[in-house]
């Protein structure tokens, strides 16, 4: 016999595992890196601990500002990059998008799993393969 309460509680944890649909409201805030790796041909560079930085807001009128810098690391990034992240983003289906014109995060995709975004791509330029792994956490 199913008591009542026992009845409330499905219920309530059917409902509540409904998929939502995220929007601006459960993703703008102010976000820091919580991890970057990139690998190149089998060498992984952990770029925190190289002094790579991301400052990112992201606004609810889906505006975006802040700032990204990464040394320059052989092998990965032949040039230090010092990037305004002031642009837009859209959010769709729990994947948000920068749009910061010139930037080095441009068109960059996330996943949206809030307090997180989550960026990884798969590198291959026919003579170097890799990956490129950025994790942002709201703060």
């Amino acid at each position: 016999m199913v008591r009542s309460w026992q009845l409330g509680l499905c219920l309530a944890a059917a409902l509540g595992c409904s998929d939502s649909v995220l929007g601006p409201a459960d993703v703008s805030g102010q976000y820091t890196i919580k991890s970057f790796t990139i690998v190149v041909s089998g060498n992984m560079s952990e770029m925190v601990s190289r002094g790579a930085t991301v400052s990112l807001r992201l606004n609810p009128d889906l505006t975006t500002s802040g700032r990204m810098t990464m040394p320059a690391v052989p092998g990965v990034q032949l040039t230090a990059v010092d990037d305004d992240l002031a642009g837009t983003y859209t959010i769709n289906n729990g994947v948000v998008r920068l749009s910061q014109g010139t930037a080095y995060l441009d068109g960059l995709v996330f996943t949206a799993d809030p307090p997180e975004l989550r960026a990884f791509i798969s590198l291959n330029d026919g003579t170097r393969t890799g990956t490129f792994a950025l994790v942002l956490i709201r703060q």
